[in-house]
C-alpha cells in the first residue's frame, strides 16, 4: 500500500488581525531565506569555498523580534531547506549566474510558507 500526500487549496479571507499576523510569517520566512543568500554570496571557490550559514537558533539569537515572532521554528527551517535546494540545483546545474539563488522580495506576487506545527493563538483563535 503506497501512501500519498494529498493538499487542498481552500479559499481565506482573514481578518485584520489574522492578515497581519501572515504578513509577519511572511516577513520573517524571507529573512531567513535573504539571510542564507546573504552568506551564499560570499562564496568563493579560492579565498572562500565554504561561507558560514547562520541557523535558526543563531538568527533568533542575533534578532530579538525573530525569537518573539509567533512563527514557529521548523517554517524557518523550511526556509533554509528551501534554500538548500537552490544551492545544489547552482552546483548541479553548471550555468552559473543564470540559476544563482537571488533574494526573496516583499513584492513577489506570491507569499507563502509552510508549516506543519499550530500557530500560537492569538485572541482565542488559530
Amino acid at each position: 500500500m503506497t501512501m500519498r500526500k494529498v493538499a487542498q487549496r481552500i479559499p481565506f479571507t482573514p481578518s485584520r488581525t489574522q492578515a497581519a499576523l501572515l504578513e509577519r510569517c511572511f516577513g520573517d520566512r524571507r529573512f531567513a531565506y535573504n539571510q542564507q543568500v546573504e552568506a551564499f554570496n560570499t562564496y568563493d571557490k579560492e579565498t572562500n569555498p565554504k561561507p558560514e550559514y547562520p541557523n535558526v537558533t543563531g538568527m533568533k539569537s542575533a534578532n530579538g523580534w525573530l525569537k518573539d515572532s509567533p512563527i514557529p521554528s521548523n517554517a524557518l527551517s523550511n526556509a533554509i531547506m528551501d534554500f538548500r535546494k537552490a544551492q545544489s540545483a547552482y552546483f548541479r546545474k553548471a550555468q552559473y549566474e543564470k540559476h544563482r539563488p537571488h533574494f526573496a522580495s516583499r513584492n513577489d506576487s506570491i507569499q507563502s510558507f509552510r508549516n506543519t506545527m499550530p500557530i500560537r493563538r492569538m485572541n482565542g483563535n488559530r
